[in-house]
C-alpha cells in the first residue's frame, strides 16, 4: 500500500499547512520511495492523489481547499501527528487493514441477513396464502349456513395478520439491503434500474 506522509524534520506535524516534507512510503518493505520539499499544502494534496497513494497521514487538515482536494478524490486521511514517517505510514496501513477486515464482515453479514429475510419472507407468504384459502372456505362455509360471521371475522383477522408480517419482514430486507449497501461502500442510487 502507498501512504503519503505529510511531515516535519522528524514527525508528522499538528496541522498538515505546516508540513514541510512529504514523504511518499511503501508500506511493504517499509521503504521511502519519494520525498518532496515544502511546504506547499495544496502541492502535497496534488502529489499525494498524482502519485497513487490510497491514504495521506498527516495532522489536521485546516485549509478547507486542501481538504476539498483530497476528500473530492476519496482520499482516506489517518491522523497521525507527532508520529515518525514509517511509523504513521505503518499506523495508517494497519487501521486501512483493520477497516477492510470489518468491511468484509459487515458486507458477510448483511448478505446473511438478506439471504434469511428471503427466506423468512418465502415462510411468510406462505402463510399468507394458507390464511387467504382459510378466509374464502370460511366465506363459503358462512354462504351455505355452515359456518358463522365469526369464523369469517377471525379468518380475515389471521389474514390482515399474516399480510402485516410479510410487510414488516420486507421492511426488515430493506433495512438489511441498506447495511448492505452501506457495507460494502455501494452507490446506492442506480440500484434497482436496468
Amino acid at each position: 500500500m502507498r501512504i503519503a506522509v505529510a511531515a516535519g524534520a522528524d514527525k508528522v506535524c499538528a496541522h498538515f499547512e505546516e508540513s514541510t516534507r512529504l514523504c511518499l512510503v511503501e508500506t511493504e518493505g517499509e521503504r521511502i520511495l519519494r520525498e518532496l520539499p515544502g511546504p506547499d499544502p495544496m502541492g502535497f494534496a496534488r502529489a499525494a492523489l498524482d502519485s497513487g497513494c490510497e491514504a495521506v497521514a498527516c495532522g489536521k487538515i485546516t485549509d478547507e481547499a486542501v481538504f476539498e482536494a483530497l476528500a473530492s478524490q476519496g482520499m482516506t486521511r489517518y491522523m497521525a501527528a507527532g508520529l515518525g514517517v514509517l511509523e504513521a505510514a505503518r499506523a495508517a496501513d494497519a487501521r486501512y487493514r483493520q477497516t477492510v477486515l470489518t468491511a468484509f464482515v459487515q458486507v458477510g453479514d448483511a448478505l446473511q441477513a438478506l439471504a434469511d429475510d428471503g427466506e423468512a419472507i418465502a415462510a411468510q407468504t406462505r402463510a399468507e396464502a394458507q390464511a387467504a384459502e382459510s378466509l374464502r372456505l370460511a366465506k363459503i362455509a358462512f354462504d351455505k349456513g355452515g359456518g358463522t360471521m365469526i369464523d369469517v371475522l377471525d379468518a380475515q383477522r389471521q389474514l390482515n395478520q399474516a399480510q402485516a408480517a410479510r410487510m414488516r419482514l420486507q421492511g426488515q430486507r430493506l433495512a438489511d439491503l441498506v447495511r448492505l449497501f452501506a457495507a460494502s461502500g455501494a452507490d446506492w442510487r442506480g440500484a434497482g434500474k436496468g
